[in-house]
């Protein structure tokens, strides 16, 4: 690096010719000279322009990397200015100056700069929640609805038999869906081809001690099961032997009520409906009524 370089006289005051060969150096220097009266002979001091190091020339620093590598430099030639640059980040770049060595003009000084890549995108990640659930299950536990250190948006409620439900696991852009991951989980539906008594759930005296009098009705409570209700189609019940009250299933639970009694009288609740193979499930459900001999309601 040129800093000073001379050419002696043997001859005090003399005047020389010389050429620099500024394209060897790598940069433009400039020069002073001073002439010698009494050594004889010529100094010539050169001035160097700054020159960016290797932790400018536009550098794009890596995500993860937080500080200037040991190796690198702010300049090759000149002072940086501020002396320590901060270290840049996405949203911020940082710029410096090394200075030449003439500090009264700001031609020599050359402008560097530093930058720090974008975030590595994460993508969203499904856990092993996504699955086909029994009919049974009743929760998702000890399955996770993404992958570790995801978020989900929103939290799931469990799927009912027969449907599905999704969610999305989120990347790490925010600002962008394009990195988040639609994930699903359904349940079985329930079989109801070969399970008896799965459609009513109660079909009850009220009380189931009651005994009425005669020419008095009987009242007897019913329920139908709520997953019967949503998953079969078709499903209607009637009471036998007909009279009295009639079943409306839409309603899932109510109070049948007889035609007036003069005996004992047994009633059936039967129901039917399609299940999703398209296959008639039939349930049935006995009450009776007691009626009291000889005494008649007045």
């Amino acid at each position: 690096m040129c800093t000073k370089f001379g050419v002696q006289t043997t001859t005090p005051g003399s005047k020389y010719s010389f050429y620099i060969n500024t394209q060897s150096l790598g940069y433009l220097p400039s020069i002073n000279a001073r002439y010698g009266n009494e050594t004889g002979g010529i100094d010539f001091t050169c001035y160097g322009n700054g020159v960016c190091g290797n932790a400018s020339t536009t550098k794009i620093f890596a995500d993860g990397v937080n500080a200037y590598p040991v190796s690198n430099k702010f300049c090759d030639n000149g002072t940086p200015n501020p002396k320590t640059p901060g270290f840049p980040t996405v949203a911020k770049p940082v710029t410096w100056y090394c200075l030449g060595s003439d500090n009264t003009i700001e031609t020599d000084d050359a402008l560097c700069s530093a930058y720090k890549g974008a975030p590595t995108t994460i993508k969203g990640v499904c856990g092993d929640a996504v699955r086909i659930y029994p009919d049974n299950a009743t929760g998702y536990a000890p399955y996770n609805f993404c992958s570790k250190e995801m978020s989900s948006s929103p939290k799931p409620a469990f799927p009912l038999p027969g449907k599905s439900v999704s969610w999305t696991c989120l990347g790490s852009d925010n600002a962008t869906t394009t990195d988040d991951a639609v994930c699903s989980a359904s349940r079985s539906n329930i079989n109801y081809t070969n399970v008896q008594e799965s459609i009513i759930e109660k079909f009850e005296n009220q009380p189931t001690s009651r005994i009425v009098n005669i020419g008095s009705k009987c009242k007897i409570d019913w329920k139908i099961k709520d997953n019967a209700v949503a998953y079969l189609t078709n499903l209607v019940c009637y009471v036998t032997p007909a009279g009295g009250s009639s079943i409306s299933v839409a309603s899932k639970t109510g109070v049948y009520e007889s035609p007036t009694l003069s005996h004992m009288t047994d009633f059936t609740l039967s129901c039917s409906g399609k299940n999703s193979a398209g296959n008639t499930v039939e349930d049935d459900a006995p009450a009776t009524c007691y009626v009291a001999p000889g005494v008649r309601e007045i």
